[in-house]
């Protein structure tokens, strides 16, 4: 149903007219607030219930332009947001947290009651902080409230990066200081272990310049409510309540001539425990009457620096447990690793699609290069023409996420096999999406012969795509050899053995010049069949089968036939885009 928004504005305004003073603010209250002067912002006079009676309160309400589809924001006026702070739900910026707009759906046919329902429920968060009967929100809010900036020397930097789910009792934490911003970063936050390499890796790799220093923690920290800001008499009145050791190497700490000095804690909040921190400012002790640096960066907090604030930081996290959880994975997952052989059009389209799983591992191997005819079909396109195309996926994949661990090898499968098979018998799963027949047969007696002892996942495609494969042989059950017939043709394909035998020519395109030769499909078939066979690869990793298996995806039979091509007796009796599993 068509909604008129002006309308649902007109009738909200006379509804909540009846029950509270409204008024809607022109250009020049709006930008004395500092609200965006094209939005619509009224003002309401209301009451709410405090300790000794009714107290008067001054709403903003602020509208979106598609209310009421959406929700309208409603922020406490400065005045009264001077006189009530704090209180829980209501940040820095006034703004009063009703309704979760995820969890929430508003009636478009009722804006009144949309609206009458929000300034209730703000009114009930303003009488139940006034009546200090909320006040325990405050531990599960405690960021929104650490990260609010309290007053004009007060600052909260948010440029730190933290690749640590949880800190370790034996790890000494670690800040890197980037030379120049990484995205909008300029120091990560990390203690050692597997995560930490990956994304110093990365940095090594990309020559981003960076420095080590040390970091200061102090373990676990209580905060009852806010402000939050602190002073250096703030942070040395928590380091008194520490034992004496702590408070002697905290002393130390802060003396050492490095002139950057990071503080961390834990703190306690939605049942889970988050790192939080502080920078203190350079401590001058180059002060008029007093040698240079004669006073101790320790003596300066305590006594002539002891109303200097610290500069809060609120360290966004960056690691895989973090990552699983915003897809829905929060019982986590270990990680798997996986080897890509041949990293051209299915290659590279397959890692796309299982990048996707939840924290995998890459080895990639292939010895081409990514040329200019490849891009219509392969995943990257012309930024990377030139490169390897194993590197040219690493790249991009570690852009996307630096703590992920990929490897990049610039030789064919078979020399790999040859010389380090140790590596295939390290992965969890071998993907060959070469295409070639006879690479493929000498894996398949690999795995039979017992040299390698990984399942191995083969996939490949028919000219035009007129089908594609995906054969999965794992070591001890049915070998790669009985899927294909005495002449070497998979029992299952889509195009009739006569016509591969009889018009090969039909079947590939030559361009001018030698080792041009190549065959036609395009890559929307690609994705097809890449989207279909993708639930059963998944399905391999979930329930650590043991037999091997065998799947056709059937193309446009309807195109193929127009080409004059022959279709086989399975690809007669089989629907187009369909899936069909052989055993």
């Amino acid at each position: 149903m068509s909604i008129s928004f002006g309308l649902a504005r007109e009738v909200a305004f006379q509804e909540l007219q009846k029950i509270d003073s409204t008024k809607i603010l022109d250009t020049i209250a709006k930008r004395k607030l500092s609200f965006l002067e094209e939005i619509d912002v009224w003002e309401v006079t209301s009451e709410v219930e405090g300790n000794s009676g009714l107290v008067e309160i001054v709403l903003h309400v602020v509208f979106p332009h598609d209310f009421p589809l959406s929700l309208p924001k409603l922020f406490l006026s400065p005045n009264d947001y001077d006189k009530i702070k704090y209180v829980p739900h209501v940040d820095a910026n006034r703004l009063i947290c009703t309704y979760d707009e995820e969890l929430t759906r508003p009636d478009p046919q009722n804006p009144s009651g949309v609206l009458i329902e929000c300034i209730s429920k703000a009114k009930q968060i303003l009488t139940d902080g006034l009546k200090q009967k909320n006040h325990e929100d405050f531990k599960n809010e405690f960021f929104a409230y650490w990260q609010c900036k309290y007053g004009s020397k007060d600052s909260v930097k948010e440029d730190v990066l933290s690749l640590i789910d949880s800190v370790r009792e034996d790890s000494e934490l670690k800040l890197i200081c980037l030379n120049k911003t990484l995205s909008s970063y300029n120091y990560i936050l990390y203690q050692n272990d597997n995560i930490s390499e990956n994304f110093i890796n990365y940095l090594n790799d990309y020559k981003i310049g960076f420095e080590i220093i040390d970091v200061f923690h102090l373990g676990e920290l209580i905060f009852k409510m806010p402000p939050f800001s602190l002073q250096n008499r703030d942070v040395l009145k928590l380091i008194s309540e520490l034992s004496v050791e702590k408070q002697r190497e905290f002393k130390k700490f802060i003396n050492k001539n490095n002139s950057l000095k990071l503080i961390t804690g834990v703190v306690r909040a939605n049942n889970d425990v988050h790192l939080i921190g502080w920078f203190h400012t350079f401590l001058n002790s180059n002060i008029n009457g007093f040698r240079p640096g004669h006073l101790p960066k320790y003596t300066l907090m305590k006594t002539l620096q002891a109303s200097t604030y610290v500069i809060r930081i609120s360290p966004e996290t960056f690691t895989p447990k973090r990552l699983d959880e915003r897809i829905g994975n929060k019982t986590g997952s270990s990680f798997r690793k996986l080897m890509i052989a041949g990293i051209g059009s299915i290659g590279s389209n397959l890692i796309y699609y299982l990048n996707s799983v939840s924290d995998i591992h890459f080895t990639l191997v292939d010895p081409d290069i990514l040329k200019v005819e490849n891009i219509k079909r392969h995943f990257l396109g012309f930024d990377y023409v030139g490169l390897y195309k194993s590197d040219a996926v690493r790249h991009y994949l570690r852009a996307k996420n630096p703590i992920q661990q990929v490897i990049s090898e610039k030789n064919s499968i078979i020399k790999i096999c040859q010389s380090n098979i140790e590596l295939l018998n390290q992965m969890d799963f071998i993907f060959i999406c070469i295409g070639k027949a006879n690479i493929s047969q000498w894996l398949g007696n690999a795995i039979k012969s017992g040299e390698i002892k990984k399942p191995l996942f083969f996939l490949w495609v028919e000219p035009y795509l007129a089908g594609g494969h995906c054969l999965i042989i794992y070591p001890n059950s049915k070998n790669y050899e009985t899927y294909f017939d005495e002449d070497g043709f998979f029992k299952n394909n889509i195009i009739d053995k006569k016509d591969y035998i009889d018009k090969p020519n039909l079947f590939t395109l030559r361009e001018a010049g030698c080792q041009t030769t190549f065959t036609p499909y395009n890559l929307s078939s690609v994705t097809s069949f890449l989207s279909a066979i993708f639930p059963k690869i998944t399905n391999a990793f979930l329930n650590k089968s043991i037999e091997s298996d065998s799947f056709t995806w059937i193309g446009d039979k309807e195109q193929i036939e127009k080409l004059g091509i022959s279709l086989s007796d399975f690809g007669k009796k089989n629907f187009s885009e369909t899936l069909v599993k052989h055993g």
